[in-house]
């Protein structure tokens, strides 16, 4: 009778975590509804990470509250706030790769190199944004750690989130002017450095959209980035191939958006957004963060 009450309690208590996982999950994929769920998804993964008997559930969970929090910060607009959450996030996902590591870069012996290569990955993503909004020259001096978590995912898998670390460090090069870049040792940060890694994300992720016989990358933050930096370059054959992609299916809808990508459809909803209000009108390309502006307007409008 002990034995069975004693089993029944392991089962319910596995059902009670799974139950949580879902609704943290669930939480999560609310986000587009509303940016608070991502904070609520956030703080509930927390909690699953503080919960957790074994190293490597904690730290799963931990990445996940990094995830949460990247999107969670994206939808605030206060300076400091935003401080805050991308410095909780990468702190979290920093704490993951500790937990995850038998050495640096290196898997423990239960971790696959992609889940490694993930927490990599929302550190350097969440350690960017927050360089961004604390402004370049005054964070310049986390660059090297930033390309260096980057380059780690590279060589652990490359494949992680849709060449996710290309597609970074492309936007990174960008950004960031040679000159600052060189500052702390770094070369290769010109704009045709950054094409060069955001075409490395963009072509081992393209799609083909069978109902408009078109193709388009699996991740549409690759394709907003690639734009962006097409237009400032005037490639016109490159931009407006990809551009046109990006119209015809926006022209079909949320719910076609929705079908392409299931599980970033927020994002790709407002990637798309951005990339049309901006084709519409300069005055439109801050909210996206589009840096060839003008540029990227007049070459958008002149696509036939």
């Amino acid at each position: 009778m002990k034995i069975s009450t004693f089993v029944l309690g392991l089962a319910l208590s596995a059902n009670a975590f799974s139950n949580t996982l879902e609704q943290a999950n669930a939480l999560f994929s609310k986000r587009g509804e509303a940016a608070q769920f991502a904070r609520q998804a956030a703080d509930a993964y927390k909690t699953l990470s503080g919960s957790a008997t074994d190293s490597k559930t904690k730290a799963l969970r931990k990445v996940d509250q990094a995830k949460a929090l990247y999107f969670f910060g994206g939808k605030v607009s206060a300076k400091q706030q935003k401080l805050s959450v991308y410095k909780e996030a990468y702190t979290s996902a920093k704490e993951a790769i500790s937990l995850l590591s038998s050495s640096k870069g290196v898997p423990a012996s239960d971790v696959t190199p992609a889940e490694l290569g993930f927490a990599h990955y929302q550190y350097a993503i969440n350690l960017a944004r927050w360089g961004k909004t604390n402004g370049i020259t005054s964070s310049i001096s986390k660059l090297p750690e930033l390309m260096r978590n980057l380059e780690t995912v590279i060589k652990l898998d490359e494949t992680v989130a849709n060449y996710g670390a290309y597609r970074t460090i492309g936007k990174t090069k960008y950004a960031v002017p040679a000159a600052i870049a060189r500052l702390v040792g770094l070369g290769n940060f010109t704009t045709d450095d950054a094409l060069d890694a955001l075409f490395t994300a963009y072509d081992n992720t393209v799609m083909y959209v069978e109902e408009l016989g078109v193709e388009t990358s699996k991740n549409s933050t690759t394709t907003l980035y690639i734009l962006d930096v097409l237009a400032e370059l005037e490639e016109r054959g490159d931009f407006c191939d990809i551009f046109r992609s990006v119209k015809l299916i926006s022209e079909k809808g949320d719910a076609f958006i929705a079908k392409l990508f299931p599980t970033k459809t927020p994002e790709a909803k407002e990637d798309f957004k951005f990339i049309m209000d901006c084709a519409q009108s300069k005055d439109k390309c801050d909210a996206g963060d589009i840096a060839a502006g003008k540029d990227f307007t007049e070459l958008a409008q002149s696509c036939r």
